[in-house]
């Protein structure tokens, strides 16, 4: 197969990447390598991907319109868009046009890529959405026939405006495609600002860990199993799928927290305290995710747990040390 693969210098562009070049398929990755993290850390995926001689790179933003132009020699038969604007690190209310950068990401930045698809005559379409798309709602566990979508944050909100999009597109193009809505994915070589790495780092300091509330619970999902599921999502029959990607249990921030001094042995010296910025008016406060249709069409049951995973996850930081430093941030 050859495969066109958005994001693919980011946690789970490189993975899916790393998986299609070992089987033996053509991918060509696209991203900006932007600095919405260390790009140094992007860079160093890149040039791991290029020693597959299986692999292109091209450089260059989702919303340059120059990108079919550069195509036109390959033929692509699925395009995988992963590419995002997500919250970054800095997050605060105060931005200036803040909601705008995310809307011509994720959903100018996908109307374009789905424009290519069409163009490009793919067979298959896959798009990865978030579990955010969902927002404030009062469903313990969330299965894709929720209808009542709250967003929270701009990230959910613009995810799920592209969904509308890539709905429509379908229909009008009659392109095959697949939508996967991803709960939190972990793993070894995560963007070192988010949840887990900053609590390995602070562990392994000693120092507070800081949140605004330790009961609010997310779905944790292992790298190499969201990798499965979206190389299975390009075999998906039917033209259009909206598909829950997760584990199907979901764990505080504090248990997690403490399942992570535990594997560290440092489990004495860990304290909670109260972070200064409120996060609760973008934040879910719980997310799990029902994956039995997941498991059904895709024919994939997760197989790693959190027990599994975490200590994966924190034996790659303590092996990384450059990496883990640069976790320190304002979380």
């Amino acid at each position: 197969m050859t495969i066109l693969i958005t994001g693919c210098a980011g946690f789970i562009g490189y993975n899916v990447c790393d998986r299609l070049l070992r089987e033996g398929n053509k991918v060509v990755g696209v991203d900006d390598l932007n600095g919405d993290y260390d790009v140094s850390i992007k860079k160093s995926r890149i040039n791991k991907l290029k020693t597959f001689k299986n692999f292109d790179f091209i450089k260059l933003d989702i919303l340059n319109d120059g990108l079919p132009a550069l195509l036109k020699n390959t033929r692509i038969e699925y395009i995988i868009h992963l590419a995002a604007k997500d919250l970054y690190s800095d997050f605060s209310e105060e931005k200036n046009n803040m909601y705008s950068r995310f809307l011509d990401t994720n959903v100018t930045g996908t109307s374009k890529m789905f424009e290519l698809a069409h163009k490009l005559k793919v067979k298959k379409f896959v798009y990865s959405s978030t579990y955010s798309v969902y927002g404030k709602t009062r469903s313990s566990v969330l299965d894709e026939k929720i209808t009542n979508f709250k967003p929270l944050s701009p990230h959910g909100a613009s995810k799920l405006a592209a969904e509308q999009v890539i709905h429509f597109m379908g229909n009008y193009y009659n392109v095959p495609t697949a939508i996967l809505r991803i709960s939190s994915v972990y793993g070894p070589d995560m963007r070192p600002f988010t949840m887990i790495p900053k609590v390995i780092h602070r562990v392994k300091k000693g120092k507070n860990i800081d949140m605004f509330s330790g009961d609010v619970t997310r779905d944790y999902i292992y790298i190499d199993d969201v990798v499965e599921y979206i190389v299975s999502s390009l075999k998906l029959r039917g033209n259009y799928q909206i598909i829950n990607i997760s584990y199907g249990k979901s764990c505080s921030i504090k248990d997690i927290s403490q399942k992570i001094a535990h594997i560290m042995g440092n489990e004495g010296s860990l304290k909670f305290v109260r972070e200064n910025r409120d996060f609760s008016k973008v934040l879910m406060k719980s997310a799990t995710l029902s994956n039995t249709r997941a498991k059904k069409l895709l024919r994939y049951s997760p197989k790693v747990s959190l027990d599994e995973g975490l200590p994966l996850t924190i034996s790659w930081y303590l092996n990384n040390e450059d990496v883990l430093e640069k976790a320190i941030g304002k979380w």
